[in-house]
């Protein structure tokens, strides 16, 4: 169940969140199913006994590895671009600048908004 989660979790970890609660159920479900649960038991323990996340956090697990390949170059181009290191924004010196932190880049075109990267896939 997990490489199946986390596989795609890169391109629809930032879906809107009516969708990964959707995802979350399914996740819950075949936890029971996995462990011959009862319908009402909490899911808490199961989590904890199969050492798995759930989805919302396996979308925080990935966010650094996300930012590290594409502080290292190795992303592909549709991901690494768009970000934008911050000592590339402006050539202020800057706590920001300093530190070379990654800033989400934002487009007003409507046709990079609509990009899968950015909006996720729907369920």
């Amino acid at each position: 169940m997990l490489p199946h989660l986390y596989f795609g979790l890169s391109v629809w970890g930032q879906a809107a969140q009516t969708y990964l609660n959707q995802i979350l159920v399914l996740q819950k479900h075949a936890l029971l199913l996995i462990y011959f649960a009862p319908y009402r038991t909490h899911p808490i323990p199961l989590f904890l006994s199969s050492n798995t996340l759930p989805i919302g956090m396996l979308n925080l697990r990935l966010i650094p590895t996300v930012i590290h390949y594409v502080s290292n170059n190795f992303a592909p181009p549709t991901i690494s671009e768009l970000f934008k290191c911050s000592s590339n924004i402006h050539t202020y010196n800057t706590r920001f600048a300093s530190a070379d932190n990654y800033r989400f880049e934002y487009s007003r075109l409507s046709h990079r908004s609509k990009l899968l990267p950015r909006i996720g896939v729907k369920v």
